[in-house]
């Protein structure tokens, strides 16, 4: 999905723990005890992979909103990705836009089978009382960390 930025974009990951594909995203990705929020506001060209255990994440767009949440399966432990991670973050360099990928797991698909990749979007605008999928305190603390 591209986004113009500013934009945040938050996820939950459990510990924080990012891993840079390219680039450099010094001063824009940070994390918290359970979460990391990249802050693309300026240009400045990476890529990040991130961990995405319960398949939440949430974006802000810009300082007024709206916010943005997205829900996809959440990876099994014998799942692998082309990209390597199920989720990714891409700002660019020479563009005021940036990235949020949402990676289904790697398969082999023989003569006629087939798969799907659902993600479930939630927008609203920046006063309303936002529902978040996910554990109440883990929430909390990536709404904090993103406000």
């Amino acid at each position: 999905m591209m986004l113009d930025t500013p934009s945040m974009i938050g996820v939950v990951t459990g510990k924080p723990e990012f891993h840079t594909v390219f680039g450099d995203p010094d001063g824009i990705v940070t994390s918290g005890q359970t979460c990391v929020v990249t802050d693309c506001a300026r240009l400045q060209e990476f890529k990040v992979g991130l961990p995405n255990p319960n398949g939440n994440s949430l974006i802000r767009c810009s300082e007024a909103g709206p916010w943005i949440s997205c829900s996809v399966s959440p990876p099994e432990q014998d799942h692998r990705f082309a990209h390597q991670y199920p989720f990714e973050i891409f700002n660019s360099g020479d563009y005021a836009y940036c990235e949020a990928e949402w990676h289904s797991p790697a398969r082999n698909l023989g003569s006629g089978e087939t798969m799907s990749f659902q993600q479930a979007f939630r927008v609203w605008a920046d006063d309303e009382n936002p529902n978040i999928p996910g554990t109440q305190s883990k929430s909390k603390e990536l709404l904090s960390c993103m406000s």
